[in-house]
């Protein structure tokens, strides 16, 4: 079966991707990584193509492209799950039941609604993150610094 793209849509916020398969999957628009507003000339056309040629674009340096193209490789991911669901492992253990007191931990992003839950664990959170962000909680690193060992 060819999975072809029935409807992409990208926007300011999300970028979505919707299978002919029915498999369907979104993320965030990296605009805030944008220096400039990224046209993507062909946007009208990504419909009607097949899904491995649009996943390809995951690896364009156009950002808004790669947001286009990791969608489709996330949608398609599905299609393998529900294909092969023997190969895939599931646990009740979440990674923050991991976390000790004593633990420092570094996230990749800022996620707003995960803090409290990692401050009920332990009280060293490192947040890797370009933007601005306004939360004494956590110990914001520009991730350009960590190769010169800030943490």
């Amino acid at each position: 079966m060819k999975a072809v793209v029935e409807n992409a849509r990208i926007g300011l916020v999300y970028t979505g991707i919707l299978l002919s398969s029915g498999h369907a999957a979104a993320a965030c628009t990296p605009i805030q990584e944008l220096h400039e507003c990224p046209v993507i000339g062909y946007a009208g056309s990504i419909t009607g193509t097949e899904a491995s040629k649009i996943m390809k674009m995951a690896l364009s340096p156009n950002l808004v492209e790669a947001a286009v193209g990791k969608v489709t490789v996330n949608a398609l991911s599905q299609i393998v799950y529900e294909t092969y669901p023997e190969k895939y492992v599931f646990s009740d253990v979440g990674v923050l039941d991991f976390i000790q007191r004593q633990d420092k931990v570094a996230m990749v992003g800022y996620f707003r609604p995960l803090i409290p839950t990692v401050l009920e664990k332990t009280n060293s959170i490192y947040v890797l993150e370009k933007r601005t962000i306004d939360d004494d909680r956590v110990r914001l690193v520009n991730p350009s610094h960590t190769l010169e060992g800030s943490l």
